[in-house]
């Protein structure tokens, strides 16, 4: 796979993702619940992250990560660390340093 394609998958992920910390932004600094649009807005991001979860590998690396940072930290969505560890795992088996960071902490 060219490295023009693996570079445009990597910018469309992060994207998503960056879009994932804007919202948790805006509702932190608000200090209320989220809106409904709030709402669908992240349920959005969420869909295209997991969509972006199944491009043949190894594209989808970041998605992985992202997916396995948002169950971890829980914000907006339900904490579940099973959940997170599924998804760093997936990520770690592509060599992703930080999701083999993660996964040995939960296991030292």
């Amino acid at each position: 796979m060219s490295s023009v394609i693996l570079c445009h998958c990597f910018l469309k992920t992060h994207s998503y993702y960056l879009r994932y910390h804007q919202l948790v932004l805006k509702i932190q600094g608000s200090a209320h619940t989220p809106s409904k649009a709030q709402e669908k807005e992240f349920a959005d991001i969420i869909k295209q992250l997991r969509e972006a979860a199944e491009w043949k590998e190894p594209d989808n690396w970041y998605a992985l990560y992202s997916l396995g940072k948002i169950y971890f930290n829980g914000i907006l969505v339900q904490k579940d660390t099973a959940i997170a560890f599924e998804w760093f795992e997936r990520a770690a088996r592509q060599g992703h340093a930080g999701a083999q960071y993660n996964l040995g902490n939960a296991y030292a």
